[in-house]
């Protein structure tokens, strides 16, 4: 939650445009002593709204399922004044789709204890889940062991009981547990009555409850093709909507196998097809102790063509350099361990040649131990679309560039991968900006899933702290929760430009919001655009002192005092493009 920095924030309520792309540009310009910036740079959407439209022609990202997010204006009830461990970790983190938020409830919690989950209209579900906490594994007793599910249309009448669980115990840090629905109608309210936690009897603690419906066979796995099997071995499964991969390798002699994860299809190749996928490499071994053979990083997807060539065989390379197929994705070590990789290979060299299998392969020649090695990764998503490869020789080269890369340090990673902040700036620039899931100085977590707000930010190092830092976030239901959900490939993640699409869920304050940033030498320009369904559009301005509106000029202005950084008093002034209808302060955050 936001309550740290939303002490005291501004609530604007834009004038509704009825205009079909109605959107909402503000300019927010911040400079010492209200120095003001020039030459405002054009956003980097309205160059690359000129190119080639992606067409994707593939597109998988391994859900089972989709969860129901139309909650109720008041979504949960419990039945118990429940004590916090903090502000953040309320019942609203239940709902938010995120596991790397919690409800930590303490002081002598008692049972049964229940949750009601209240949707705007009977909701028929296959399946509901329970997830657990960033730190289960440490904390046993604070999971829940038994409970069970009610439903009805009706409070004031009978409940039906829907499921009952017990002995639920051994929970992983994260895990997600789904359990499936008896037949029947659907029902608005939903019970969810907690009658044992594993040990603890004062302290309880889980990340999430949702219902959601089957989208593919859980028994998914896909099938090892035993022509290009040799020396190895391995399974993949699907797990929180997760391609799971975990395989050995036999003695210290040369050896892949391949598992066939789609068949039956007719996508054909141009000179503008791509392949993407995203895959993280995990550690194998026990206790996180690295693996210095880097067995997991000779994973690599494979295309199989009508013409029953491989594009692990063509020699293809991808973005890094590095040859397509997975031995040599391994020895290239472009990736990295427990961070999500995404590998861009361009096929236009194949033109004319016509996909009909996408695999997962492990292939190593290297001179490894002779008792062989495991393996293990999870493949994240799958893309084959038609899109003009960027011209390096035209653009900038600072297209190669990733933000997010280094941002993965939180959600139970054993190393740091970087400690890095998706800084948007021009180089040398007054200040940065930033997307951010954290108030603190790592600011960003790539696996939460959620952002905040977006900052402000003079950060030099995560070690030495941040400095006259102030915020805003766009949205549109102030009764959600504070933690706007997106979706990775809704993201565009440049130096000169960030761009997110909020996903659209009746729990996310910024449903269907887009918003879109550039950095100017002193401050940054930036588009919001709300959905056409938006009825009360708002931008939050929080941790600004003295902070004013004036109607006429469609400006605000402030200023930032003296921090403990030694940073002087900071001056703030910004333009909207639109008029206000009105502002009011708020207690409390989104």
């Amino acid at each position: 939650m936001l309550n740290s920095y939303l002490r005291f924030w501004e609530d604007l309520h834009m004038k509704r445009n009825k205009t079909a792309s109605r959107w909402i540009s503000c300019l927010l310009c911040m400079a010492m002593m209200l120095s003001l910036f020039s030459g405002i740079t054009v956003l980097a959407a309205e160059k690359a709204a000129s190119g080639e439209e992606d067409k994707v022609l593939f597109s998988t990202r391994f859900k089972t399922q989709e969860e129901f997010s139309n909650f109720a204006d008041v979504p949960v009830e419990v039945n118990a004044t429940l004590k916090y461990g903090n502000s953040a970790e309320d019942v609203s983190a239940l709902i938010d789709g995120s596991t790397s938020t919690k409800l930590c409830a303490t002081g002598g919690v008692k049972v049964p204890l229940e949750f009601t989950f209240h949707y705007n209209a009977p909701t028929t579900a296959s399946n509901y889940y329970i997830s657990g906490a960033n730190d289960d594994e440490g904390n046993p007793g604070r999971t829940l062991n038994s409970w069970e599910l009610y439903g009805t249309n009706d409070q004031t009448g009978e409940w039906t009981l829907l499921d009952k669980q017990s002995n639920q115990t051994g929970w992983k840090n994260y895990e997600m547990r789904v359990f499936q629905l008896p037949e029947g109608p659907g029902y608005q309210h939903y019970k969810l009555k907690i009658t044992k936690f594993n040990s603890n009897p004062g302290t309880i603690q889980f990340s999430g409850f949702g219902l959601t419906k089957s989208l593919v066979d859980g028994s998914f796995a896909g099938t090892t093709d035993a022509a290009r099997t040799e020396h190895a071995s391995m399974t993949t499964t699907l797990e929180n909507d997760k391609l799971v991969i975990s395989g050995h390798h036999e003695g210290n002699q040369s050896a892949q196998v391949y598992n066939v994860l789609y068949t039956g299809l007719n996508i054909p190749v141009t000179e503008n097809t791509r392949l993407v996928y995203n895959i993280t490499p995990q550690q194998p071994l026990p206790n996180n102790k690295y693996d210095y053979d880097f067995y997991s990083m000779h994973l690599a997807v494979d295309l199989k063509f009508t013409d029953g060539t491989y594009l692990s065989s063509a020699e293809l390379e991808d973005e890094n350099g590095v040859r397509a197929d997975p031995n040599s994705q391994g020895e290239g070590k472009a990736m990295l361990y427990a961070q999500e990789n995404q590998i861009l290979i361009q096929l236009g060299a194949l033109k004319g040649k016509t996909i009909e299998e996408i695999d997962i392969g492990y292939a190593n020649s290297a001179d490894l131990k002779a008792d062989g090695g495991d393996f293990k990764g999870t493949l994240n998503s799958i893309r084959i679309e038609n899109v003009a490869p960027l011209n390096y020789s035209k653009e900038s080269l600072v297209d190669y560039a990733y933000i997010l890369r280094g941002t993965n340090n939180f959600g139970g990673a054993f190393f740091s991968r970087g400690l890095t902040g998706p800084m948007v700036a021009v180089p040398h620039g007054f200040n940065f900006w930033a997307p951010e899931s954290d108030t603190g100085n790592t600011m960003f977590d790539y696996n939460a899933g959620f952002i905040k707000g977006f900052r402000c930010s003079h950060e030099p190092s995560i070690w030495v702290g941040d400095r006259s830092v102030w915020r805003f976030m766009p949205g549109v239901n102030t009764s959600a929760n504070g933690r706007a959900i997106y979706d990775q490939e809704n993201v565009t993640a440049k130096p000169y430009y960030f761009s997110v699409q909020f996903s659209q869920s009746a729990s996310n304050p910024a449903s269907g919001v887009r918003t879109e940033l550039s950095p100017t030498d002193h401050g940054m320009i930036t588009r919001i655009t709300y959905p056409e369904n938006a009825q009360t559009p708002y931008i939050n301005i929080s941790d600004v002192s003295d902070l004013r509106f004036d109607k006429a000029t469609k400006s605000f202005s402030g200023y930032k005092n003296e921090d403990s950084n030694q940073m002087p008093k900071m001056y703030i002034y910004g333009t909207f493009d639109q008029a206000f209808i009105h502002r009011r302060w708020h207690p409390r955050s989104l």
